[in-house]
């Protein structure tokens, strides 16, 4: 069964540029998430899972006023 997982973080006080992403598989099914901060500053975070019997399904959530160390 094919497998795997990753992820990663940008945290960029230079541009404002604060989010991350995480997936990992397992057989036919997929799982994962990543969240961002958008331009008015809360963060929005999406978490799916994937696979054959239901195909793909997200959903999506409206964080907290996101603060420098959010991500850190």
């Amino acid at each position: 069964n094919p497998s795997y997982q990753f992820g990663f973080d940008v945290s960029d006080d230079l541009y404002t540029n604060y989010q991350n992403r995480k997936e990992q598989r397992e057989g036919n099914k997929i799982t994962g998430s990543y969240s961002v901060v958008d331009s008015d500053g809360f963060v929005r975070t999406v978490t799916y899972t994937a696979d054959p019997k239901d195909g793909f399904k997200a959903e999506v959530r409206f964080g907290v006023l996101c603060t420098r160390h959010y991500f850190t």
